[in-house]
């Protein structure tokens, strides 16, 4: 299971920090996980979902729904686990 950081994911995206951030409160972007009370990450497997998804130009509300699925995804994993 890779990992990918805020530095490494603005570089793949090619948007600033602030937008990165901007984009994660307007619920078009999964949120980072925690993985140290100072450190947070992405899945890369979401990063490459997420970026497929947006390459085929859905609305703010397709996209809303695809990080909504995302996160259940997460919860799901958690509660298993």
């Amino acid at each position: 299971m890779n990992l990918i950081d805020l530095k490494e994911l603005i570089n793949r995206l090619k948007i600033s920090r602030s937008a990165m951030y901007a984009k994660m409160k307007a619920g078009l972007w999964p949120k980072a996980i925690k993985i140290a009370p100072r450190t947070s990450r992405w899945f890369c497997y979401e990063v490459e979902d997420m970026i497929l998804f947006m390459a085929a130009g859905p609305t703010d509300e397709q996209i809303r729904s695809k990080v909504a699925s995302i996160h259940a995804a997460r919860q799901k994993h958690v509660s298993i686990s």
